[in-house]
């Protein structure tokens, strides 16, 4: 998957959980998020919440079966919504918008 990314963008980092995730973003500080809602540890809506505190800005992408478990408080943080299975044009589509209107 990661090599997938690469094509897209500079630099990919993944992460297991939201946890994991967030200790990652703090040193590599990318310029867009990817991020499911159910994760072990901390999930996607905790992770969303947390990152907001110091970071309102780095776009983020929700990828997910379980779109419908995005909290609405959260919906305003997020710049979009993609569900799974992922449809890799409509992926790529969307990473590229939410790059150009950063």
């Amino acid at each position: 998957m990661d090599r997938t990314f690469a094509i897209l963008v500079k630099n990919v980092a993944l992460a297991k959980n939201g946890e994991e995730a967030l200790r990652s973003y703090k040193t590599l500080k990318p310029d867009i998020i990817l991020t499911d809602i159910r994760m072990d540890t901390m999930n996607g809506n905790e992770f969303i919440k947390e990152l907001r505190k110091f970071d309102t800005k780095t776009p983020i992408i929700v990828i997910s079966a379980f779109a419908q478990d995005l909290y609405e408080e959260h919906k305003t943080y997020v710049q979009a919504v993609v569900n799974k299975p992922i449809n890799f044009i409509t992926l790529v589509q969307t990473i590229d918008a939410c790059l150009l209107n950063q």
